[in-house]
């Protein structure tokens, strides 16, 4: 009652309140952690909207502890996975009044917002759909930097959450903010672009790889972040030999193609995959264990001889593989003594 009828005013009513509306706050915090999770269901089903009505404003006010508090009741009300169909249907109608305002405060680099990151990232990974998700990745679409920057983050922690997840997001999800970090790697905003070029590697290489590379000879700011990704996607899969193999079809067939910037007045002049293969050391500094990777680049450079991208691979990552040559000449003269037979 206190809260609902002291969220406006004027600002010394406000001030004046402050420790009142706390302490109600901390009541009701204090209330809600005593029932059991029936009692509790019931509750939020009979006056959740009303108790998320009056929180809303809540998270507008510039003291940390009321916003700590209400974030942690607007979890309890809305991130609660196991329901049954009747409650889940209640519960969506209360998230669906909740997240409009909450994706709101995304708007402002402030307290607030940083509260509601979690939050958000723990709706949309908990979401059976993906609107929650793609009004966030709206966000990195805007002109306004505050918006962009907290999309980012909430992007970050859907991502870790989702890779921990029992129940990782849909495939369509992951396209739809694997491209969108693409496109943010051209970003005029050089945090966001950092952060871009770190979260892409946590994301299947495949969905993107080939539009990865291709950044890589585009002629803006694309060109640096886009390098940094490629980094990190070779480095985060340093043993996968697919991701390796990946690439170099990329490169392969990136080289073949004509659709890319060219140097004036060259029209046939072809893609110096240098740019790229310059990047491999990077990876292949990091692997560990290159038993399991050795056989099968030697089988793919002798089953397609006419990669030059393949063969130009390993003298990128010649100074390496001197640790492992006995290793190299073993699976080399495996396959030739096969064509001599």
């Amino acid at each position: 009652y206190y809260m609902d009828n002291h969220a406006s005013g004027s600002a010394d009513n406000k001030d004046s309140g402050l420790e009142t509306t706390k302490f109600f706050l901390n009541c009701l915090c204090l209330l809600l952690g005593r029932l059991d999770s029936k009692r509790f269901e019931s509750t939020m089903s009979e006056i959740g909207m009303k108790i998320s009505r009056i929180l809303v404003p809540q998270l507008n006010c510039t003291d940390e502890d009321v916003i700590v508090g209400a974030v942690a009741i607007f979890k309890a009300i809305i991130l609660k996975p196991n329901l049954s169909q009747e409650d889940a249907l209640i519960n969506s109608r209360q998230a669906n009044i909740v997240m409009p305002f909450l994706l709101h405060l995304l708007d402002e680099q402030d307290g607030t917002s940083r509260a509601v990151v979690m939050l958000i990232a723990e709706y949309c990974s908990l979401c059976k759909d993906d609107m929650c998700l793609m009004e966030v990745l709206k966000r990195l679409a805007s002109e306004n930097i505050s918006q962009r920057r907290n999309a980012m983050d909430v992007i970050a922690e859907i991502l870790h959450i989702s890779l921990a997840s029992k129940k990782p997001l849909p495939h369509s999800a992951w396209q739809e903010t694997a491209n969108t970090l693409l496109e943010r790697l051209g970003d005029k905003d050089i945090w966001i672009r950092e952060q871009a070029s770190k979260l892409l590697p946590m994301i299947d290489p495949s969905l993107y790889l080939l539009d990865l590379v291709r950044l890589v000879y585009s002629p803006d700011e694309n060109q640096s972040s886009a390098s940094d990704a490629i980094i990190g996607v070779l480095k985060r899969h340093n043993q996968n030999i697919e991701i390796i193999f990946l690439l170099v079809d990329c490169l392969n067939n990136i080289s073949q193609s004509l659709d890319l910037p060219q140097p004036a007045g060259d029209k046939e002049s072809k893609v110096d995959t240098a740019r790229v293969l310059k990047l491999v050391p990077e990876w292949s500094k990091s692997v560990q264990d290159w038993n399991n990777l050795i056989g099968p680049l030697i089988d793919k450079m002798f089953a397609d001889p006419s990669n030059a991208a393949i063969v130009k691979f390993f003298s990128y990552i010649s100074e390496d593989l001197k640790n492992v040559v006995d290793l190299v000449l073993h699976h080399v003269l495996l396959h030739v003594r096969e064509q001599k037979e």
